[in-house]
């Protein structure tokens, strides 16, 4: 039970903006605190605080250890206002959240329900702009991405894993949904040079005519040094951004260790 109290507090929100209305942005960007207060009965409060960079396509406050344990539906903008709907956990958890900014603050509440025992949990959200973002750190080297990588299920795939080498080749093993496992081998290529970071993962020759599979092309981002993500476009183009609410086109990877 305490556990999962824990990953209530640290989980605050994941940004899918998706579907939503395109009217002002609701916050003042730059660098801003963030403290949620987590209240269960017959358990004492906690509080968690992170600092984020929120800008005008990037507005709702999210803690990088909780990206990618909750799914955001139902967003909704109205004049300063922003709700949603909150599912984490693997569905142990589920809710709904409203934070209002007002200048160079913001609070709110997200109410939250723990699966199979119909715990109540709320959590009061308060923030406050503390200075402007820090400028973008430097763009980590090619190597970072050399290794044994672990997926997080993805789109038609329920696990798999991806080898990255330092001679520019590749070997990808997937298992679908329906069972069927599938591997690929071939080269890849980085561009370290463009921003977001853009990645070919081919087989064989890139886009060689008569190949059983297309070229994919990415774009890549660091959470850590152990941690990447990699999304992908329906077709023969680089994404401009990361849609992490399009989930079937993002691939999450983490280090396997040995």
């Amino acid at each position: 039970m305490y556990r999962i109290v824990v990953m209530t507090v640290t989980i605050l929100l994941v940004a899918l903006l998706a579907g939503v209305a395109r009217t002002a942005s609701p916050v003042v960007p730059g660098k801003w605190e963030v403290t949620t207060m987590t209240a269960m009965a017959g358990m004492p409060s906690q509080s968690v605080t992170h600092v984020q960079c929120m800008t005008d396509d990037n507005f709702i406050p999210v803690s990088e250890d909780a990206r990618r344990e909750c799914q955001i539906t139902a967003v909704e903008i109205e004049g300063s206002a922003v709700s949603w709907s909150i599912v984490c956990g693997e569905g142990r958890m589920t809710g709904t959240g409203r934070i209002i900014f007002e200048g160079d603050r913001m609070h709110g509440t997200m109410q939250m329900t723990i699966g199979g025992f119909g715990t109540q949990v709320t959590n009061t959200l308060t923030g406050r702009r503390i200075g402007d973002c820090d400028k973008p750190a430097p763009q980590p080297s090619a190597e970072l991405i050399v290794g044994e990588w672990v997926m997080a299920p993805y789109g038609g795939v329920a696990s798999g894993q991806i080898e990255f080498r330092g001679n520019g080749t590749h070997t990808t093993t997937e298992k679908h949904i329906d069972g069927v496992g599938v591997e690929r081998k071939g080269g890849f290529r980085l561009d370290v040079t463009s921003s977001p970071m853009r990645i070919q993962i081919c087989t064989g020759e890139c886009g060689a005519p008569g190949s059983e599979w297309t070229t994919l092309f990415g774009i890549v981002r660091f959470h850590s040094d152990d941690s990447m993500e990699i999304r992908f476009s329906p077709d023969d183009s680089y994404p401009s951004e990361f849609k992490t609410e399009d989930s079937k086109y993002t691939m999450m990877l983490k280090r396997k260790l040995r």
